[in-house]
Order: structure tokens, then C-alpha cells, then sequence
């Protein structure tokens, strides 16, 4: 599976995939400037030391190849995924550029002799070591949108008479939140919805784009994003209203959306404009249609969904760049 998951990354960061004759050998390469790059991953399975002895023939056989149509030497990187890193070590000593996959601890492994830096490799396999063999059912995602649909039902078949005062006295209103210290408000106006077209709007696109925040941050730090984002994306339009002098009642889980849009916004930046099949072009028009709509409506909070945006763009970038990293051992 890690094998077919790297090939496949490789293969997205515009590598290309070489067919060889030859078990468990496969090669992939890449021109960049003047420099040809050659990843080749090598699966030992059981049979490692059969392996070693055959491998290091084979590499040297095709970078030989590769070495007399460009008439230059290319930059080649051996993986070797073992479940036996201890007999590929020796191999390891060589001048070469040698990394070893550790399947049985599913890390990876760099000796002090290796340069340690190959393109981007080390950080592709450190992201496909992170991700799970199977897939990855966003629990967090599907709850959020479960308990604002719960919520939305209950309210307008029990208390349909009187839902107007539950949104006067649990809306976003910044005269009670200041006035009377009630900031609770700014969570529970998130859980809050006028009618059908609006909780089923939000949680459409809740449910579309919430997994692929969910399955990078886990679901953890995807919570705290997505109540963090709703929070400051109800600071910002309480902040706005008060410089316009305006009191209006917010509610709605958009500013919280919108936190989570601003974090795979800053996803697809951090890898390039590719993220698990979104493309970062289509990502973009979305995001312009969906701000140029809510500037052309009518009573919706502009101010709440650029506040999420940004705070969930931020907030991400944090979440992202101080991610513990424990998948590479350097020995």
C-alpha cells in the first residue's frame, strides 16, 4: 500500500514512471533544470537479502542507461521498504543516496551519511507514512453537520412559535455580548439556522469540503479550527457592526465554514494547488463565487465570512507547521 501510495505522489509532483522488468523495482524520474532526478523504490518483501544482492546490479544497470542517452550522471534515490531495515543497513554506507521504509514501524529511516535531501521526497514520504492504510471517515465532519440539522429540525417542529425569541435570545448580538458579558452567544449563533435553504446550504458544503481539512488535521485540531474560526468569525462582524453603529442578530454556521474553507485554502497553497484530487484552480473560482454571492444578498454577514476565512487560513498554518514530525529517524 505505501508503495503504490508514493509511486502515486511521485507521480503528482510530475515524475515519471519508468516500467521495468524486474520484481519489486520500480523507478520514476524527473527533469528539473538541467538535472535529471531518479527516485527508484525497491520492495524487498521477505525475501531481503536475495534482495540486496540483486537490487544494487539492477540500479546501477539502468542508471548506466539513463547516464548514456543524456550523456550526463542523474541524481539517483534509493528506498528500499523492508520489514528488515537491520540487513539493509550495510548498503546504507555506500556514497549513494540510500533511504530505507521501515514497514514493520512504519517510519522512516536516514543514515548520517546521506545527504537527507532529495527535491521534496522526505516530506512526500513522511506525509504518505502519516496517512492511514485505510480510509478515513470524517466522524467530526458528519457530527457537525447531524447535530446543526438535529437542531434546525427540533427547533421548527417544537418550537416553531416561539423560534424567533430563541434567535433574539442566543443570535450573535454584540449589545448582550458586551453589555452583559454573554459571550457564550458566539458559539451558540453558529448552531443556529432562519430556514431550510440556509441549513441546507451550509451543511452541503460543510459536508463537501470539511473531510479533506478533517483527514490532514484529524479530527482534534479540525474541531477546535472550526469552533475557533465560528468564534472570531463572530468577533469580526461584532467589531464591524459596532464601527457602522448597526445591531443586527447573527446566526448561522458560515463563519465557521468559512474558517474551514480559509484552512484548505491554505492546504492547497502549502501543496502546490493539489490536495487529493481538488484542483487549486476550480478551488479559487469557488471561492470568488461564493464571496461575490454573499456580497450580492441581502442580510447575509459578508464581514462573519471573511473574518472565518481568514481566521481558518491562519489558524491552519499553525495547526500544519507545528505538527509534531516522529515519521523520520536519522541514525
Amino acid at each position: 500500500m505505501v508503495i503504490e501510495q508514493l509511486g502515486q505522489r511521485l507521480i503528482e509532483e510530475g515524475f515519471q514512471e519508468i516500467s521495468l522488468n524486474v520484481k519489486g523495482f520500480f523507478s520514476y524520474n524527473k527533469m528539473e533544470g538541467n538535472e535529471i532526478y531518479i527516485v527508484n523504490i525497491l520492495n524487498l518483501g521477505e525475501e531481503t537479502e536475495m534482495g540486496l544482492q540483486i537490487y544494487p546490479i539492477e540500479i546501477g544497470n539502468y542508471t548506466n542507461s539513463i547516464a548514456n542517452q543524456v550523456m550526463k550522471l542523474p541524481r539517483v534515490l534509493n528506498v528500499f521498504v523492508t520489514s528488515q531495515p537491520d540487513l539493509v543497513r550495510t548498503i546504507c554506507s555506500t556514497k549513494d543516496e540510500n533511504w530505507i521504509i521501515d514497514k514493520s514501524s512504519n517510519r522512516l529511516i536516514i543514515y548520517e551519511n546521506q545527504l537527507g535531501s532529495f527535491l521534496n521526497i522526505e516530506n512526500i514520504i513522511e506525509q504518505v507514512l502519516s496517512k492511514p492504510d485505510r480510509p478515513v471517515i470524517p466522524y467530526c465532519t458528519y457530527g457537525l453537520v447531524a447535530i446543526n440539522s438535529l437542531i434546525f429540525i427540533i427547533m421548527n417542529i417544537f418550537f416553531s412559535k416561539s423560534i424567533d425569541q430563541i434567535y433574539l435570545s442566543a443570535g450573535s448580538y454584540w449589545p448582550d455580548i458586551l453589555g452583559n458579558l454573554q459571550v457564550w452567544r458566539l458559539i451558540t449563533s453558529m448552531f443556529l439556522h432562519a430556514d431550510f435553504q440556509h441549513v441546507f446550504n451550509n451543511m452541503i458544503l460543510l459536508a463537501f469540503i470539511g473531510g479533506y481539512v478533517e483527514k490532514y488535521l484529524g479530527k482534534g485540531k479540525y474541531f477546535l479550527l472550526y469552533t475557533t474560526s465560528g468564534i472570531l468569525a463572530g468577533v469580526t462582524s461584532m467589531i464591524y457592526n459596532i464601527s457602522i453603529n448597526e445591531k443586527p442578530v447573527g446566526i448561522g454556521a458560515s463563519g465557521a465554514i468559512f474558517g474551514v474553507v480559509g484552512a484548505l485554502a491554505y492546504l492547497l497553497v502549502r501543496n502546490k494547488g493539489k490536495l487529493d484530487g481538488i484542483d487549486g484552480k476550480r478551488f479559487i473560482l469557488f471561492l470568488i463565487l461564493s464571496l461575490n454571492s454573499g456580497f450580492r444578498a441581502e442580510n447575509i454577514d459578508n464581514m462573519a465570512h471573511i473574518g472565518g476565512l481568514f481566521s481558518g487560513f491562519i489558524l491552519c498554518m499553525f495547526m500544519v507547521l507545528f505538527k509534531p514530525v516522529n515519521k523520520v529517524e536519522r541514525v
